[in-house]
């Protein structure tokens, strides 16, 4: 496979481009869960407040793009969080459709391969290879999501946990940990 072929598997199959992720779009993604969006925290929707917006780089095989996101602050238990598209893992750079296709490409080859195919780094590859083994493999395998498009990954993860973003990493003193430790267990 050459390097042309491996791009276009990340950027055709998936649809992954700049474009999709433009200031507009985020702002539009804003305007149509405004009113179905509650705390993560404590499930409030009627006290949210804006309580400002950062600036956040995205990268892609081909180059990068920036985007203004919007924090919230629940006023009823006085917690922020910040509104991302089911695209965007939290403290990832890259979306979940490169992170998951660099995975899957990994674990039918090797993160070499996946290195010499792309532009992303053999060791950004293991770490991620590692974090997926270690949360989400037993899940990948039970809900038979290998031959799914990664769009398909982050939905099906979505209905399992709507709270917790696909690859996001997780705290061991947190909750959520155990709740995934206990399901990947099963």
């Amino acid at each position: 496979m050459t390097s042309k072929n491996y791009t276009s598997i990340l950027t055709k199959k998936e649809e992954v481009d700049a474009i999709t992720y433009s200031q507009a779009a985020y702002d539009q993604f804003l305007v149509t869960v405004a009113p179905s969006l509650t705390c993560p925290h404590c499930e409030n929707s009627l006290q949210l407040k804006v309580h400002g917006r950062y600036w956040r780089y995205l990268y892609f095989l081909e180059g990068e793009c920036q985007i203004l996101l919007t924090r919230m602050r629940c006023l009823s238990c006085t917690k922020t969080f910040v509104v991302l598209p089911p695209e965007i893992i939290p403290h990832k750079r890259y979306l979940a459709t490169i992170v998951i296709t660099a995975v899957k490409e990994a674990c039918a080859s090797s993160a070499y391969q996946v290195e010499h195919w792309s532009d992303l780094s053999q060791s950004l590859v293991t770490y991620w290879l590692k974090q997926f083994n270690l949360w989400y493999l037993a899940w990948a395998l039970i809900k038979e999501v290998w031959q799914v498009p990664a769009k398909g990954w982050l939905m099906t993860y979505a209905l399992m946990d709507p709270w917790h973003r696909f690859m996001q990493v997780q705290p061991t003193h947190h909750h959520r940990y155990h709740r995934l430790t206990a399901y990947h267990t099963l």
